[in-house]
């Protein structure tokens, strides 16, 4: 189980998946901008007084004949059982190929003086957004930026037009800005999309401790620890008050080191002392930091820590710690995650004492009821 957070609870395969929908995705947009380039390049006509290189057809309909290639290539790799790391070369392999295409088109059209082929290379700056958010939208961009000086210079030499430093700026200047807003609306959505994986994850997994709930709090306690390791964290436990004797002891506990968990603990000490006198859930980033850290946990080496009340009854009868050795901020998800399980261990223990007071009244009626029937006898 990893524990580097987030990434800890991440749907297993998400990201093979994506990649696989993103490439899929783009081979059918690659047969739509092929079928767009046939209908184009077949009934184009040069502007009047134009003369068209003999060159220029051939050659378009070759780079088509290319991209016709990338996409048989892609569907027959899509299909298989490609990991990770392969699908991501196949990714480069595809983008690459996909920018050198669209330069390619806008060179071959260069006799145009006021040709707008160049248009095309916006798609390079959207396609670089899904893929890599701003780093990617931002790569055609740089590459535009080699490229169109030397265009201009080739279209000034071979078709005598005039070289214009703006037309170069602009070119580059509106793939920069297109580049910059698709690439921050593409990071916004991924982390959206994340947030909203980690939070599904983190609901199912709440949920899966609610549909094993039963009667015995032991059962539904050791569930919800485990459910904490589910989340991402290494270690936890729940710590039981006896407040008569103003302590604490540590029970279900997983990777916690076992002085800590043989100990009785004042009820002040550490976090789980901090959340009894605040009554609510308290995080920390660096444990090891932590004032009130307990000796045998900070030198476990643990970093990240939540813990959350326990309430029953009204009552505050225990804490929920869960914790990582990894110093990092908890996601909002995370502390919402254990809340709800320190909320379903309440429960249990109050389902578990109203059980136990059932049964009770229920032994007092049946031993009055044997009385009444010796009474009458």
């Amino acid at each position: 189980m990893s524990k580097h957070g987030p990434k800890a609870i991440a749907a297993p395969g998400s990201s093979i998946e994506r990649a696989l929908k993103l490439e899929r995705a783009m081979v059918r947009v690659r047969w739509v901008g092929l079928a767009l380039g046939v209908f184009q390049i077949a009934l184009y006509k040069p502007p009047r007084g134009v003369i068209e290189p003999g060159y220029a057809r051939p050659v378009a309909f070759a780079l088509l004949a290319s991209l016709l290639l990338l996409n048989l290539v892609d569907l027959v790799l899509l299909p298989k059982r490609l990991d990770e790391k392969q699908l991501q070369w196949l990714g480069h392999l595809n983008f690459v190929w996909d920018i050198a295409f669209l330069f390619g088109m806008v060179w071959v059209f260069n006799y145009e003086e006021f040709g707008t082929t160049w248009v095309i290379l916006y798609v390079a700056t959207l396609e670089g957004a899904l893929r890599h958010q701003r780093r990617g939208a931002m790569l055609p961009v740089g590459v535009a930026a080699v490229l169109e000086p030397l265009r201009a210079v080739f279209r000034q030499e071979v078709f005598g037009y005039p070289f214009e430093i703006t037309s170069v700026t602009f070119v580059v200047g509106i793939m920069g800005i297109i580049g910059l807003v698709a690439g921050v609306m593409a990071g916004n959505l991924s982390r959206e999309r994340e947030a909203a994986e980690r939070r599904a994850f983190l609901v199912a997994t709440v949920a899966s401790v609610g549909r094993r709930s039963t009667l015995d709090p032991d059962e539904v306690l050791s569930t919800v620890v485990d459910a904490c390791r589910h989340l991402g964290f290494e270690a936890g436990g729940i710590a039981l008050f006896d407040e008569a004797s103003r302590t604490y002891r540590i029970v279900h506990a997983r990777n916690l080191p076992d002085e800590f968990i043989r100990t009785t603990h004042p009820i002040t000490e550490g976090l789980v002392g901090q959340v009894h006198e605040e009554r609510r859930t308290l995080t920390v980033s660096d444990y090891g930091s932590f004032s009130g850290a307990v000796p045998q946990l900070r030198g476990a080496g643990f970093r990240a820590v939540v813990a959350s009340p326990v309430w029953s009854g009204g009552t505050l009868v225990a804490v929920l710690a869960a914790g990582a050795r990894t110093e990092r901020r908890l996601e909002p998800e995370e502390v919402e995650a254990i809340e709800l399980l320190a909320a379903q261990a309440g429960r249990a223990l109050e389902n578990a004492q109203r059980f136990g007071d059932e049964r009770r009244t229920v032994e007092r009626l049946a031993e009055l009821d044997r009385m009444k029937r010796d009474f009458l006898s």
